[in-house]
């Protein structure tokens, strides 16, 4: 079974604060899908457990006062997957929530857990390091939520903060919530959410269940039939989630065309920084970036030319 040293279930955000506080070596844990792999692995990460799954504070997908969609981070991605209101407002997060696993691991991973830790890297296979140094760079809901433009929202001791995505990933198995904090959801703001050219694409070596080779999610706006403004969000082309600012900067005014789907995808893999591991060398992965980056731009523009 699993090696758990300490197991206490918390019932508010302020207790699991405290306990987060009291134990230097205590983990949350919410759909457990990290947690327990780590542990049957060897993994000293989660052997004390702070168990939230359950706060009221935690779950929900519904729009703010200001128009902004926020998620809570208990959402599992199944609930993502299911939702309308994600559907309709942010394509591309439910995109990524249906790419995600298969079905029962869908039922049990939390958007919290997914960005805080979710996926695996390759050396989980093969060691028992106690902090994995490669965490979550291959997880499905980073890239579409930074394509949003969403913000994380952090509950600790002092109160509550909001920290953009672009900010929240400080090194690889690093984030910006502190070991006595705990992310309570997202929130993506209005001027996000509702665009037509929203997709997201994942390149894996099975169709469910592996973490992504590659991941990549884009939003597009025309005017006049040309590009007025384009973001692109990518995992696995890394260290960390990253948006690609040099081929975004490609895009404005330019025709959506596949001249400028190469140009942007070759922008991408000239700032990408992929590593060599099991699933494939650094060549192959740029390979992938370049291909699946012309694919989804091509998609994502007849989205909006179709709206």
């Amino acid at each position: 079974m699993f090696d758990v040293r300490s197991y206490r279930k918390a019932a508010s955000v302020g207790q699991a604060l405290t306990l987060l506080a009291a134990d230097p070596e205590a983990r949350p844990m919410a759909g457990g899908t990290n947690a327990l792999f780590k542990l049957r692995r060897g993994s000293e990460a989660f052997r004390s457990l702070v168990d939230i799954a359950g706060l009221p504070e935690l779950p929900g997908i519904a729009l703010d006062p200001d128009g902004g969609l926020r998620i809570g981070a208990g959402v599992t991605f199944r609930e993502l997957a299911a939702s309308p209101l994600v559907a309709e407002k942010a394509r591309c997060l439910a995109e990524a929530a249906l790419a995600m696993g298969g079905p029962q691991l869908r039922a049990r991973a939390t958007l919290g857990g997914n960005l805080c830790g979710g996926g695996h890297c390759a050396a989980c296979r093969r060691c028992r390091y106690p902090r994995c140094p490669a965490a979550m760079v291959g997880a499905d809901g980073p890239a579409p939520l930074l394509a949003l433009d969403a913000r994380a929202e952090i509950a600790g001791r002092a109160g509550k903060r909001l920290v953009p995505l672009g900010q929240f990933w400080t090194a690889p198995s690093r984030t910006a919530v502190a070991r006595d904090e705990l992310l309570l959801g997202v929130v993506i703001p209005a001027a996000s959410l509702g665009a037509p050219g929203s997709g997201y694409v994942k390149y894996a070596m099975r169709a469910a269940m592996d973490t992504a080779t590659f991941g990549c999610a884009a939003l597009c706006r025309l005017d006049g039939g040309r590009i007025a403004g384009l973001r692109l969000a990518c995992v696995m082309a890394g260290p960390t989630p990253r948006r690609l600012p040099k081929a975004e900067a490609v895009a404005p005014g330019r025709l959506p065309d596949a001249a400028t789907f190469a140009a942007m995808a070759a922008a991408a893999a000239g700032e990408a920084a992929p590593r060599a591991d099991w699933q494939g060398d650094v060549d192959f992965r740029l390979h992938i970036i370049r291909r699946q980056i012309e694919a989804l731009l091509a998609a994502v523009a007849r989205r909006a030319e179709d709206a």
